[in-house]
């Protein structure tokens, strides 16, 4: 839930870009999470570095901000969505990926992945650097870690998560371990919508002339059944969020030619 949270949140601060940028899209849905999501991540970042991220009433107001967006658009989601040509079949060969995807999303850190050498990045980086940050109270380079030198912002997010799940500063792990996964489905979620912009993203680039529903679930599954894509996908990391904000930059200026 509370990954889902953060991206519905991100999507809706994406509506209001997208029918600016580009209100005739043929595929507004997924340019409103690319250009969501990097409106939300940069955010997050900035209430992280001035401190206010670990109030947990600023860190609810730019999610309860993008769930209001999608209230508010959902006269023109829907009609977006009954204009759309129906989705190719295609697409549940990428079931199998999906499935491998959040089932390994739901796995405790570290467990899975012997080629990540046992989620070394993930427990003492990607997830290390948020749990000091929340303690902290703020998203700043710590002397100790040089990856804490870095932007960070999807880091910055699972702290981000951190804070409207209310945990406690002192406290990153919850007895349930319900953060732990929801960082990881926050990753796992990004990943799909990575396969969804770059189906969107061919969309955008050929046009009307040469679209094919096909081709485009061609493009979306091969981006999320990549190996690759899977075991970094359902960890906390954030490769998946560079693949996702580049296919948007790339549906962004085809549709804004």
């Amino acid at each position: 839930a509370l990954a889902a949270l953060y991206l519905l949140g991100a999507f809706g601060l994406g509506l209001p870009l997208t029918r600016w940028l580009a209100p005739g899209d043929r595929s507004p849905h997924a340019l409103a999470l690319g250009l969501g999501l990097a409106a939300m991540l940069s955010i997050t970042h900035l209430l992280g570095v001035f401190g206010l991220l670990s109030n947990r009433i600023a860190a609810l107001v730019p999610i309860a901000m993008g769930v209001a967006f999608v209230a508010r658009s959902l006269p023109w989601l829907l009609a977006a969505a009954r204009s759309s040509s129906r989705p190719s079949l295609l697409w549940l060969a990428v079931a199998p990926a999906v499935g491998v995807l959040l089932a390994a999303a739901c796995s405790p850190p570290g467990w899975l992945w012997s080629s990540e050498f046992g989620g070394y990045d993930t427990l003492v980086y990607h997830l290390q650097l948020p749990r000091e940050w929340h303690a902290m109270g703020r998203v700043w380079p710590v002397d100790h870690n040089v990856y804490s030198y870095l932007p960070s912002y999807v880091e910055a997010a699972f702290a981000h998560l951190a804070s409207i799940a209310g945990v406690p500063r002192e406290s990153f792990v919850t007895a349930d371990g319900e953060l732990l996964i929801a960082c990881k489905l926050l990753h796992a979620g990004i990943t799909l919508g990575a396969g969804w912009s770059a189906a969107a993203a061919l969309r955008s680039v050929l046009g009307d002339d040469a679209d094919s529903p096909a081709a485009r679930a061609l493009a979306g599954g091969l981006v999320i059944a990549t190996p690759w894509a899977v075991v970094t996908g359902s960890m906390a990391y954030n490769e998946m969020a560079v693949v996702l904000l580049l296919f948007s930059a790339v549906h962004a200026a085809a549709a804004t030619e």
